[in-house]
């Protein structure tokens, strides 16, 4: 009984590993990954476009939590706050190389998707350490 044991242990174990399902927890990092880099594509492709979480979810194909997590994960923001950045950052770039003669800083906002000034203003020096009006005068 002990050889029977010793034999048939290691092939029904062995069958065991090999008949059953992957794990679904080792596909979830990368369908986050998946998501997540369609999402930035989407994101840097469509700029000047009116972006929610729904849209990103339907492009990404995955629920709001697990984009949430993704990118909580990857950048320390959640979706919303690197869309906010992103906007604020493609506001910067038009101010930083336009000449305060051919630019107003509510249209730079505006084409972003900023409506409120007062608050545009303030997230732009909260992450670039200045005012829109300077980056503007500074070329």
């Amino acid at each position: 009984m002990q050889e029977e044991i010793e034999s048939e242990l290691p092939r029904r174990l062995l069958n065991a590993l090999c008949s059953a399902e992957p794990n679904k927890q080792f596909s979830r990092p990368l369908k986050k990954q998946r998501a997540l880099r369609k999402a930035v594509d989407y994101i840097r492709t469509h700029s000047n476009s009116h972006i929610t979480i729904n849209t990103l979810c339907q492009e990404t194909q995955v629920s709001a939590r697990t984009l949430q997590h993704a990118f909580l994960e990857h950048f320390g923001l959640s979706p919303k706050a690197y869309l906010q950045v992103q906007r604020l950052n493609d506001a910067h770039k038009e101010l930083f190389t336009s000449s305060p003669l051919d630019v107003r800083i509510a249209d730079a906002a505006h084409r972003q998707g900023f409506w409120h000034m007062g608050q545009f203003a303030s997230d732009y020096k909260r992450l670039f350490g200045e005012l829109p009006s300077e980056t503007l005068r500074k070329t």
